[in-house]
């Protein structure tokens, strides 16, 4: 089998905010796929009986793709350009939900993936990048991966990218000064899969827990946190070089519930001070 270059190996999900749950590419810039046995070494107080490895639980697999975020999609289809995967992740599948992935050839799809984390790093002169991490409940087993599958390269794609220094931050001069530099938002979501007799994949997924966080550097902090913190609201809107929307208002987002946890000051000879804080969320 001749090597798969990257140009061969599409990624796409659903959108389940526009076209029906239709399939997309997606713009990813790395995408790798962590995929092993669940087995346990055994042994056994008897002599002539080697150790061995025994069956622990379900394959597990593990699916990460990297992204920077736009407002274009890769079919060039005017009716599906309202706003981008990063939408669909943020405000979907942080829930109890699943999605199919499809990576490489378009019969090779990943089901039942649900979001373990996601994050997006905000930076000047920077592509808004954002990485996001499921667990595949439902693998491929037994079966090659094949990368060659046909597509349209995308068009007018160019001014739809978010970049960092046209962002705009509201409530963040609580926390720090207004030179920020990096901005950093990460969603966890923790789950518990359940297996029931006669089904070797998970039968039912609960989810256990949402813990949002967003990290802002810049030159100063505004105050001294106390023990309780401090609670104020935060929103970050992601605009491309047309000035338009590229994620809907709220998405990036820390509700009057989440609270300044802690601050960081850091300077060195040559240099100027530098202040990373962070905000910590509890949904659920």
């Amino acid at each position: 089998m001749p090597a798969i270059k990257y140009q061969n190996i599409p990624f796409k999900m659903p959108r389940t905010d526009v076209g029906g749950g239709k399939s997309y590419y997606m713009t990813a810039n790395n995408v790798s796929i962590s995929h092993s046995a669940n087995l346990t070494p055994q042994r056994v107080l008897t002599s002539g009986q080697k150790p061995e490895m025994r069956l622990a639980g379900a394959t597990n697999t593990k699916i990460q793709a990297t992204f920077p975020i736009c407002n274009k999609f890769l079919n060039d289809s005017p009716s599906d350009d309202s706003f981008n995967f990063a939408s669909g992740i943020l405000t979907y599948l942080t829930g109890d939900v699943s999605t199919n992935l499809t990576i490489g050839s378009a019969g090779q799809v990943f089901s039942g993936c649900y979001l373990d984390s996601c994050s997006i790093q905000i930076e000047p002169f920077q592509s808004a990048i954002m990485s996001a991490s499921f667990t595949c409940t439902i693998p491929l087993t037994g079966v090659p991966f094949v990368g060659t599958e046909s597509y349209a390269s995308p068009t007018g794609i160019t001014n739809k990218f978010a970049y960092g220094h046209l962002a705009e931050i509201s409530g963040g001069s609580v926390f720090s000064d207004s030179n920020q530099s990096v901005i950093a938002y990460s969603v966890d979501c923790k789950r518990t899969y359940s297996f029931s007799v006669s089904n070797r994949n998970a039968s039912t997924v609960f989810l256990d827990e949402i813990y949002k966080k967003l990290t802002i550097k810049s030159t100063n902090i505004a105050n001294f946190i106390n023990e309780t913190g401090i609670a104020s609201s935060i929103a970050v809107l992601l605009k491309n070089n047309g000035g338009e929307l590229v994620l809907p208002t709220g998405t990036i987002y820390m509700s009057p519930d989440a609270r300044l946890m802690s601050q960081d000051l850091t300077v060195q000879g040559g240099g100027i001070l530098g202040a990373d804080v962070t905000i910590d969320e509890l949904v659920l």
